[in-house]
């Protein structure tokens, strides 16, 4: 089974033509702004394109197989908000992996932890463990942002 070293939430992620990433703005928080008698409504959905960005070092027993990366966006509720899967097999030459996930929308209506989950599987089995990431929503109304 491949080794998770780098899963990482971002703004944008960038790859040159020798497979080399560059992460722009890792996640960790995301402030909405809104006026203070209007109220953000709780299933709310920002249009925020974003990325996820994983690295794995494979074994010499994974070169050739298929793995499917999950990732699953559970809202501070519980709720899962999305569930998204990326497909990638590990070649002979492969002295790493890596994916990266677009995605597009982000829920912004419950104040708190966004949890993002993570997981391998192959064969429809689920690998290791779930890799959790969070990214914190914050709600905060206009008069508070600083504006120049």
């Amino acid at each position: 089974m491949p080794k998770l070293l780098i899963f990482a939430p971002c703004e944008k992620v960038i790859i040159d033509d020798q497979k080399n990433a560059t992460l722009i703005v890792l996640l960790n928080t995301l402030t909405v702004a809104h006026k203070g008698d209007a109220e953000i409504p709780q299933d709310a959905i920002g249009s925020k394109e974003w990325a996820v960005f994983t690295l794995w070092q494979p074994t010499e027993e994974d070169v050739g197989k298929e793995f499917v990366q999950f990732l699953q966006m559970v809202k501070p509720d519980g709720q899962e908000f999305k569930r998204a899967e990326i497909r990638f097999t590990v070649n002979p030459s492969d002295k790493i992996s890596q994916a990266r996930m677009n995605i597009h929308g982000f829920p912004i209506g419950q104040k708190g932890p966004i949890i993002l989950n993570m997981w391998l599987e192959s064969s429809s089995k689920k690998l290791g463990e779930v890799h959790s990431y969070t990214v914190t929503v914050v709600h905060t109304t206009e008069k508070d942002v600083l504006s120049i």
